[in-house]
């Protein structure tokens, strides 16, 4: 961005000492995902801590719903965002990963530490001969900017089964980015009814996004905004902040009377009864907020 971009919000006087080549980064000392407390877009699985009530009293949220990770919020179906930068994070999990115990994080598909204990392969059982997932789980993490949250960029990561639907995002941006010779927040897509995926007696939810056109004009200044400040989180991450898309996950995979029900899953559901059928109720969406109820609206960019 040129530095004689105007800045929204910002007075006149002030216009002049925008500065937009780090220098005056140099004032917050080394920044990191924690500090500003980045939020993940996830959905709500039966093992999610939301579908129970939030600690202020915030009621629990219905299965198959997508939100902000932040605040709760709901993102319905049909919601734009711009995806802003592609950043694959590898990191090996020290019991569940919801545990926050972290072993390494690493950018690196060729990490040394990788490459000793052949993370990234899945492993065979020597007693039941079943497949395990690898060691080190794989993270695909679009930062994106929503209309479902316009104050920061919001972090919608692929991994475990989720991985085809990430490698397809990744594959759908190189495509309509001309072979990467456009920026991705040149791009806009969109939240679609998240999908239901089956293995056996489990299922879980997925995402599901669309394209949908190109970033309208006037959003590109404040996207490339986005941009850079998403650029600055994704090199300063640790790893410790993912944590917060396993917490609700991964911690409680495991049942008092036998092992984990995870073989290779994303926010996996609890297996269904036998006598239980197979097909899933739709995706419930939010009640319609009454005239009483409505919060003011926001003036939004978009």
């Amino acid at each position: 961005m040129s530095n004689l971009v105007k800045i929204e919000g910002v007075p006149d006087y002030l216009q002049p000492l925008i500065n937009e080549s780090g220098e005056n980064q140099e004032a917050f000392g080394t920044l990191k995902p924690a500090d500003f407390g980045i939020g993940f877009v996830k959905l709500v699985q039966q093992m999610s801590r939301e579908v129970k009530p939030g600690p202020n009293g915030e009621p629990g949220l219905p299965l198959g719903n997508m939100f902000v990770s932040r605040d709760r919020s709901i993102i319905l179906p049909g919601t734009p965002f711009i995806p802003l930068y592609r950043k694959v994070s590898y990191i090996r999990w020290l019991g569940k990963p919801g545990d926050g115990k972290m072993d390494f994080a690493t950018d690196r598909e060729d990490d040394p530490r990788i490459r000793k204990i052949d993370g990234l392969s899945f492993r065979k059982n020597p007693q039941t001969g079943e497949s395990e997932p690898p060691l080190v789980t794989t993270y695909f993490n679009f930062y994106i900017w929503s209309k479902a949250f316009e104050a920061e960029p919001l972090i919608l990561s692929f991994y475990r089964t989720g991985t085809q639907v990430g490698r397809r995002l990744t594959q759908d941006l190189f495509r309509a980015t001309k072979g990467a010779k456009l920026p991705l927040y040149s791009l806009m897509f969109k939240f679609g009814e998240p999908t239901i995926t089956r293995d056996g007696q489990l299922e879980w939810y997925q995402f599901n996004v669309t394209p949908n056109g190109y970033t309208p004009e006037k959003l590109m200044a404040k996207a490339a905004e986005m941009f850079d400040l998403s650029k600055t989180l994704a090199n300063a991450s640790t790893g410790v902040e993912f944590t917060a898309l396993e917490d609700s996950e991964a911690s409680r995979l495991s049942t008092p009377t036998g092992p984990s029900h995870m073989i290779e899953g994303n926010a996996i559901m609890e297996p269904l009864p036998s006598a239980a059928p197979t097909v899933a109720a739709p995706v419930p969406q939010s009640a319609p907020a009454t005239q009483a109820d409505k919060a003011p609206e926001k003036t939004s960019m978009w």
